[in-house]
């Protein structure tokens, strides 16, 4: 699957739910993730090398925890992102596999999550991050036939339109990289 984001980092939250609330629209109930993310050894900034994310999904205290194994690779050229997820059911030795293939983890991040579904095949989460404020991601699958510069020029425009915030860098190994 193809996928196009923009995350921003919200200013003002109030104002952001009072908008979506003008709209008829509200945030889902809140997931509790976090995310080891991985990088190749020989990973570069601003290549396409994959990215592999472990997550750890909590939904609901009577709900079981999930593991999810994502790939994501990041096209430069079309800022467009190559996304691959699936379940894992042992995720002591997901971690394992990872590191034998010489990834090595990037970052950790831990946030509180709610995800809004503001038309077919798009989505608005917004990320709660400890230290860090708040953020809006807004996230659309890119079919073939789609035309990369307008369905950026849309998504900049919904964010605009809810007053989101500014642009910030897209993915949170670059948010919070480990030192």
């Amino acid at each position: 699957m193809k996928l196009l984001a923009y995350k921003v980092k919200v200013e003002d939250e109030e104002k952001l739910i009072s908008r979506l609330s003008e709209l008829d629209l509200a945030f889902g109930t809140v997931s509790l993730l976090h995310d080891r993310v991985f990088i190749p050894r020989n990973y570069k900034p601003k290549s396409n090398f994959p990215r592999l994310i472990l997550r750890t999904e909590k939904t609901a205290e009577d709900r079981p925890v999930r593991y999810y194994l994502i790939l994501r690779r990041h096209i430069e050229e079309s800022t467009v992102d190559i996304f691959d997820q699936t379940v894992v059911k042992d995720y002591a030795e997901t971690a394992k596999i990872i590191q034998q293939l010489s990834f090595t983890m990037q970052a950790e991040v831990s946030r509180k999550r709610q995800e809004l579904t503001l038309s077919p095949g798009v989505k608005l989460y917004l990320d709660k991050l400890d230290g860090e404020g708040t953020y809006a991601k807004i996230e659309t699958e890119v079919l073939p036939d789609d035309n990369i510069a307008i369905v950026k020029k849309d998504l900049m425009t919904t964010l605009r339109a809810l007053g989101a915030g500014e642009i910030s860098k897209d993915t949170n190994g670059e948010l919070f990289e480990t030192k």
